[in-house]
């Protein structure tokens, strides 16, 4: 539980020093609804399918009757006056008669109705269409059930963080309760000075074991557990403006992982490291042990019954040395070795 007490309170810090402003209050489904409606993807994706369903519609409409129409109305205000010989009307000869030919008024309507019936490429272009669409929507569905996950991870991350931190202050409350009455047993010589050195110790360790970790990609570490925030500029952005968590992925340490890192701690500040108290063991230091003896056998550590250390000539290859802890390392890629990783 200390453990992850001590995360959530890394993770809640940064929130604080990072937050706007503005602050919302939202049950998780109104938290959904909210952020499936500002954000930027769903809201993109939204207009993809309305693009969709426009180009549906006009390849759909290319496929259906088309009917043209022409109306023309002339009006003959002087109409021509032709002249023709009198003998065709009975006249003398070497006579002309004007005669006027046409209509003084004309109107012409013409029809036509066309329809791709057996048209391939329109076929085509339906299809094309409707796939659209439907990836469109497919895209949307999925942006909105990302959504939708991130909203649920960073509302269930605040809610846990908000009671852990609440534990932990009772925690650290009562052992700042605990060192008071501790000193005052010291003062009267009822306890020993080891005692109230160790409540100090721990109450320090308690305070300061927290590193928080701002801007894109930073790892944030309160010795329990880390926290990568995320790896966008824009995105980090985003997050931070709306007040939530940027934080992209996190790992608590196991009982194992705290043992590796002290010793690994141990190799890169102090060149040596011990298992000689209990707490220092592990289940895989045998198999540990085995990876250094081609190290040791080059003369660059020395391997005793409870104990290692860094020669001079092997503090430059420190990481190989600290690799060989890393069971971690070892589990994914066990035919590693250690001299070509870093090298």
């Amino acid at each position: 539980m200390f453990k992850k007490i001590v995360l959530s309170l890394f993770l809640i810090c940064s929130g604080h020093l990072m937050a706007q402003d503005r602050e919302y209050s939202f049950t998780l489904e109104e938290a959904i609804e909210f952020a499936i409606d500002s954000s930027y993807t769903t809201i993109n994706a939204r207009r993809d399918i309305a693009i969709a369903i426009k180009q549906k519609w006009e390849a759909i409409s290319s496929g259906l009757p088309q009917i043209n129409a022409d109306v023309s109305y002339q009006n003959l205000l002087k109409q021509p006056v032709t002249l023709i010989p009198g003998e065709i009307t009975g006249g003398e000869p070497g006579s002309f008669v004007p005669v006027v030919f046409g209509t003084e008024q004309n109107a012409n309507l013409v029809a036509t109705l066309d329809q791709l019936i057996f048209d391939g490429s329109y076929l085509v272009g339906l299809q094309a269409a409707e796939a659209f669409l439907d990836f469109s929507e497919n895209a949307a569905e999925k942006a909105g059930l990302e959504v939708r996950r991130g909203v649920i991870n960073a509302y269930g991350s605040v809610l846990l963080a908000e009671e852990i931190i609440d534990i932990f202050e009772r925690n650290k409350t009562n052992l700042e309760k605990n060192l008071f009455e501790t000193r005052k047993t010291f003062e009267n010589g009822l306890a020993e000075e080891e005692d109230v050195e160790q409540l100090e110790i721990t109450l320090l360790d308690i305070t300061t074991q927290l590193m928080i970790g701002l801007g894109v990609s930073a790892i944030s570490d309160s010795w329990y557990g880390f926290a990568q925030n995320v790896k966008g500029v824009e995105e980090y952005q985003s997050l931070v403006t709306e007040g939530i968590l940027p934080v992209h992925r996190g790992h608590i340490l196991s009982d194992e992982d705290l043992v590796i890192r002290r010793h690994i701690l141990n190799l890169m500040c102090r060149f040596e490291t011990s298992w000689d108290e209990q707490e220092l063991n592990f289940g895989e230091l045998d198999n540990v042990l085995d990876r250094l003896k081609e190290i040791e056998a080059d003369g660059l550590l020395e391997l005793g019954q409870e104990k290692l250390r860094v020669r001079k000539e092997g503090q430059a290859f420190i990481r190989n040395i600290c690799m060989a802890f890393d069971l971690r390392l070892q589990r994914s890629k066990p035919e590693t070795q250690l001299f070509s990783m870093t090298i």
